[in-house]
């Protein structure tokens, strides 16, 4: 019987390499690679309606990075109901959500956090924004938060290992601010998907 396979891995040097890495690079050599039948790695859930001003940061990131990450990335539109977030919780290493919120800030303010979805509700808050609760930000009567504190306590298997959620402040937002925010959403997502690519 022929011996196993010696499986090495040839690590990416920096979250800038990782987003053009083969995807040969990023899987254990040896091992099978993965297909579209497969579990992403990494989900991008972005809510909204697109025909909405104030409401489509979401759709209009995903619409942006439709071509850019490659396999092992999932984009996914939850519309405008949070609770539909649930189809996509499957164990991934990272998800991310991408929402419009009102949070008294100035149009286009970019706060971006690391819930702990085991805290009270009442004390879900948000790092940057020091002791304000983060519930009931968004802009949708069941937000993306409200959804994972749920599905912590429901479904906690099915939970991803790390989530972030970028919330943007879409509150008399005009069409260059709102351009300008959804770049920047584009640059957060690309450091942090380099970096999970590259652990």
């Amino acid at each position: 019987m022929a011996p196993p396979k010696k499986t090495t891995t040839t690590p990416c040097r920096s979250w800038r390499e990782a987003l053009t890495c083969s995807p040969q690079n990023m899987e254990t050599k040896g091992s099978v690679s993965s297909n579209s039948s497969e579990k992403q790695q990494i989900s991008i859930a972005g809510a909204g309606n697109r025909l909405i001003s104030h409401d489509r940061i979401g759709p209009r990131v995903l619409r942006l990075i439709r071509d850019r990450y490659g396999p092992g990335v999932e984009l996914c539109d939850i519309g405008t109901s949070g609770l539909r977030l649930l189809d996509y919780l499957h164990d991934q290493a990272l998800l991310i959500v991408i929402d419009a919120c009102l949070m008294n800030e100035a149009p286009g303010t970019i706060r971006v956090i690391e819930p702990d979805l085991d805290a009270p509700g009442t004390e879900l808050v948000a790092n940057g924004i020091a002791g304000r609760s983060v519930l009931n930000t968004s802009i949708h009567q069941i937000g993306p938060l409200e959804t994972l504190v749920i599905a912590r306590r429901l479904y906690e298997e099915n939970m991803p290992r790390r989530v972030l959620v970028i919330m943007v402040e879409t509150r008399d937002i005009d069409a260059m601010t709102e351009r300008a925010a959804c770049r920047k959403v584009v640059e957060i997502l690309d450091r942090e998907i380099g970096l999970c690519r590259i652990q």
